[in-house]
């Protein structure tokens, strides 16, 4: 069931809130021409010398000041358990108003369709959703950016407890936006899905699930997937969280989620009062709420029933995923993956970093930003060749 915002913003107000997108960042249409042949740019990534640790890589990306991006007009998706998910569509900005900040008549039939999905205690509004959203709505893409249950301008909307094995919610947020395209613009829209961080592991554990028989199919023009440093062991992932900046990424993590539970108390009185302590670590937080709210026999269950590893080669889609060795989070590299699965794996880059030392073809130094366009770019490549 879909539902939309009344009140759409016009072309002039699609612009962000620092007169466009960011200073920095923003793909002239030179940088766009570049895109599919990277400009002869070094594929290979280099970190920037004065933040080449990886805890510095994770942090630098997360603060960059990008302001907020408003939405064209929002989906309201009903899910079978009745609460709502929200998701923000923003359609590509036309050339002029791309290259000069004008605003053009009526937005482009878009070239595809990028469906972004945040990780554990971001949403639609983070930094590094919005960075790459805008980047992507100025090459020409349709951009749909996904809210966790509960989270962002989902806030008050579910009365169902959001945690790692809900990987069904991406599923009905990809059928809405699949019916949002044929309605706005054409059913043949090819559409691939980002997952950041917990979103990727979400976003492949649906698409494995769907594959192999136990999820509703996935839309027939969805033509890929990318996953930018995807948590598949989130045992190990809690429990390396209270070790970064002697537990600072914890603290910061658990004080969003202690948000979280508020609103969600707060918009359904009945589920009673919850009293959480004010420091504690993601583990305790996952034992003490996420599990007596969501009915998993314990923790070790939750985690492995919520990880899309053994479900990756039922993906039958093209998949990338984009990973660093040094990722405090995520460690990765040491997997075995299928060959249905792409893995770039560089040196360097933390969780969600990769803060490169020169600039990218789309003027700034955020390396997987251009990496993903790069691939959104050649998986419609691909699509058109078969």
């Amino acid at each position: 069931m879909l539902g939309t915002n009344s009140g759409r913003p016009k072309a002039a107000d699609r612009l962000w809130d620092r007169s466009g997108l960011l200073l920095m960042g923003v793909p002239s249409a030179s940088h766009i021409a570049l895109l599919p042949r990277a400009g002869g740019y070094q594929l290979d990534f280099v970190p920037h010398p004065a933040v080449r640790h990886p805890l510095l890589q994770s942090v630098t990306t997360q603060l960059s000041r990008v302001g907020t991006m408003i939405a064209d007009y929002h989906l309201h998706v009903k899910v079978p358990d009745g609460d709502w998910l929200v998701v923000l569509a923003n359609r590509p900005l036309p050339m002029s108003s791309a290259t000069n900040g004008s605003a053009a008549s009526a937005s482009p039939t878009p070239r595809g369709a990028v469906i972004l999905t945040p990780g554990l205690g971001a949403t639609s509004q983070s930094p590094h959703i919005v960075r790459l959203a805008g980047k992507l709505v100025r090459c020409g893409f349709a951009v749909y950016r996904c809210n966790p249950r509960g989270l962002g301008e989902g806030t008050g909307l579910a009365r169902n407890v959001y945690h790692a094995a809900r990987s069904d919610d991406i599923g009905h947020s990809l059928e809405a936006v699949a019916k949002d395209l044929a309605r706005e613009f054409s059913s043949d829209v090819p559409i691939i899905v980002l997952g950041q961080s917990l979103g990727g592991n979400m976003v492949l554990r649906h698409a494995g699930a769907a594959g192999a028989g136990f999820a509703a199919p996935l839309p027939s023009n969805v033509c890929g997937l990318i996953a930018l440093s995807p948590i598949f062991n989130l045992a190990a992932c809690a429990q390396n969280f209270g070790h970064i900046y002697f537990g600072f990424a914890e603290r910061v993590v658990t004080r969003k989620l202690r948000r979280v539970v508020s609103a969600r108390h707060t918009a359904f009185p009945d589920l009673g009062p919850v009293v959480l302590p004010r420091r504690m670590s993601l583990i305790d937080f996952e034992q003490r709420y996420t599990l007596p709210q969501s009915g998993f026999k314990d923790i070790l269950s939750y985690y492995e029933q919520a990880s899309a590893l053994p479900w990756l080669s039922s993906i039958g889609v093209p998949c990338n995923l984009i990973i660093s060795r040094d990722d405090p989070l995520a460690r990765n590299e040491s997997f075995s993956y299928p060959k249905n699965v792409k893995a770039e794996i560089t040196r360097f880059g933390g969780h969600l970093g990769f803060v490169s030392q020169a600039k990218t073809p789309l003027n700034d130094n955020y390396w997987s930003d251009w990496r993903v366009v790069t691939l959104v770019e050649q998986m419609l490549a691909d699509r058109g060749d078969q």
